[in-house]
Order: C-alpha cells, then structure tokens, then sequence
C-alpha cells in the first residue's frame, strides 16, 4: 500500500465519523493516527529495504570495479618495473644473451630486496645513459664471460677485442697499458727482430707566437714601411715518461703474429706486411702509436660511464675521466730492429 492510499483511506475513515457524529472524538483521532503510523512504517520499512539492497548492489560493483583497477594498475608497475629492472632468472637462455659493456658484481644492490625478484639471479638495469648488468657473486659463473683478473665484487668493464672478457674496473687502464706493450713484444720476436724498445711518451701542447713581418712601399718619396703581425700557433710537443719494454733478440726467420690491441692499428699491419715481405729491406724502424686504437674507454666514453657510476652509487667516476684524459694524451714511441735475411 503506497503512501497516498493511506491517506486515503484515513481521510475517509474521519469524514465518515464525523458525518456520524457531528465531531472527532479523542478515539477516533488516536485509532486513525495509529494506522496512519503504521501504514508509514511499513512503507519506510519497505523503503529501508530497497535502499539496502540498492546499498549492497553498489558496494559490490564499487568492490569489483576496484579489484578491477587494482589489478590493472598492480600490471602496469610489474610492467613498469620489469623494463627498468630487466630480472633474469636461471631458466632463461643465457648462453645467448647480450651482455653490455658493463658489469656489477654485488649482493648490495637495492632490487635484489625486492621480494618479487627474491628468485631472479641477475638485472638487467635501465640507468639514464645505458645498461648496466648487476650480477649475485654466486651466479657470476653462469654467464659466457671471464673475469679479470679474477672474480670479485664490484665494477667490469668489457676489453674493447674480447667481447667475452672484462675487466676490474679499478686496474682497466694499467691492464690494458700493459698488455698493449706485452703485444709490442710479441710481435717483435715473432717478426724475428735483433733489438726492439718501447717508450711511453705524453704529449704537451705549447702556445706559441709567431712573428710574420712584410715591407709595403708608399707616399711620396717612396718611404718604405715595415708591418709585422703575429699570431698564436699551438705545438705539439711529447715529453719522456719512461721505457715500457725492451729487449735484444738473437733473430730468427719471421712468422705471422697474433694480434689483439693492435689489429686495427694501420702502422703495426704496415710494419708486418713489410717485414713478411722476402725481398723488403727493413732493417730498423721507429712508429709512434697512439693509445686510442687500441683504447676500451675513450674520453668519449668516459663521461657516460661516470654517469653510470654515479647512478649506482659507486666511487671512482671522477677518477675515471681524469684516466681517460691521460690516457688519450699519451702515444708509445716503438722501436724494432732487424738483422738482413
């Protein structure tokens, strides 16, 4: 029964009474009002009701829509983070995986608290400037690469030939430096020289003026008049660090060496196309080569992998441009010697 059939039906009731009566009496007023009470209790009960069940209809959705947005948003972070932290595990193929140039060996690293990753072994990280492959000491052994000089934590880099091998960071520059003039040596006696050496110079750039005079006839009278200019002319000059190698050798009938750093270099090819070469006459010669051909972190690079340093938080990124810098000012002045045929 809605709302106005009880009004209805109670106005009704008190006309009628009152046509009977000539007047509401007190019972009459209080039976009426008692079923016009419950008329309406029944309807805000009913009301009630429907109210609730509308209520719980919408909790539900509201709950299921948030289950719905949760889980979609819970998504995109895995998504999120799985791009930024690139976890591998033991299951993937590893043997063909491309490794970047460099490598950090720790337990330290802040995504292996991830519970998430608890069973990943390593991470493949998105650092501004590139990736850097964070390895567990434990795992370090699974992947195609050698450790030099050995395996430790902290920072590998690749050695700029041998893709599969990297080096402590600490001692990359020393370690390629020598194996630069322990290849020199190689290739000396595999050529069968008599005497080679190898000198480290750093070249030293000089500002110098340069006077430039010239003489201009004019006026009456013929005066001569004399104008010298001057301008500024950079000199490159090396100064002596000290003698890397060298040696005498008996000399020996030449064969084709092996190389490494210095495969690209075109004067160290030149020298071994000649000396090969029956009918040359070399005897003795001089190169001066420059570290960059056969450098694993140029200037160029240097800056990017302080860069990288930084972002996790390791010392030593100053250090490395400063060594970087040096390293390209610096050439080895080689020297071989050769008995005739």
């Amino acid at each position: 029964m809605e709302h106005n059939d009880i009004e209805k039906n109670v106005s009704e009731s008190l006309l009628e009474e009152t046509e009977n009566t000539g007047e509401l009496n007190n019972d009459v007023r209080k039976r009426e009002g008692r079923s016009f009470f419950n008329g309406v209790k029944k309807i805000a009960k009913r009301v009630s009701n429907d109210v609730q069940e509308r209520a719980t209809a919408v909790a539900t959705w509201v709950r299921d829509e948030t289950e719905v947005v949760v889980g979609k948003v819970s998504e995109e972070i895995d998504k999120r983070d799985d791009e930024k932290y690139g976890p591998i595990y033991i299951d993937d193929n590893i043997t063909n995986y491309r490794m970047p140039a460099m490598l950090y060996i720790t337990e330290k690293e802040r995504v292996m608290n991830i519970p998430k990753y608890k069973d990943a072994i390593a991470f493949d990280l998105s650092l501004k400037g590139g990736k850097v492959l964070t390895i567990k000491p434990d795992r370090a052994g699974l992947f195609p690469c050698k450790y030099s000089p050995s395996l430790q934590e902290g920072i590998y880099y690749v050695h700029p030939v041998n893709q599969n091998r990297y080096i402590d960071l600490d001692d990359y520059f020393t370690t390629l430096n020598t194996e630069r003039v322990a290849e020199l040596r190689h290739i000396a006696q595999s050529l069968g020289a008599t005497h080679f050496s190898v000198i480290i110079k750093e070249e030293k750039t000089t500002i110098s003026k340069i006077e430039k005079g010239g003489g201009v006839k004019g006026g009456v009278g013929k005066q001569h008049a004399d104008v010298k200019a001057e301008h500024n002319a950079s000199i490159k000059e090396y100064s002596y660090i000290g003698i890397a190698d060298e040696s005498d050798f008996l000399g020996k009938e030449p064969v084709m060496p092996e190389l490494c750093l210095w495969a690209s270099d075109q004067q160290i090819r030149s020298l071994i196309q000649s000396r090969m070469d029956k009918d040359s006459p070399l005897l003795k010669t001089k190169y001066t080569l420059n570290y960059n051909t056969s450098s694993g972190i140029k200037v160029k690079d240097a800056g990017k992998v302080a860069g990288l340093l930084k972002q996790l938080k390791f010392e030593g990124s100053a250090n490395i441009v400063s060594q970087a810098e040096k390293e390209s000012k610096r050439v080895l002045e080689y020297e071989i010697e050769f008995k005739p045929y």
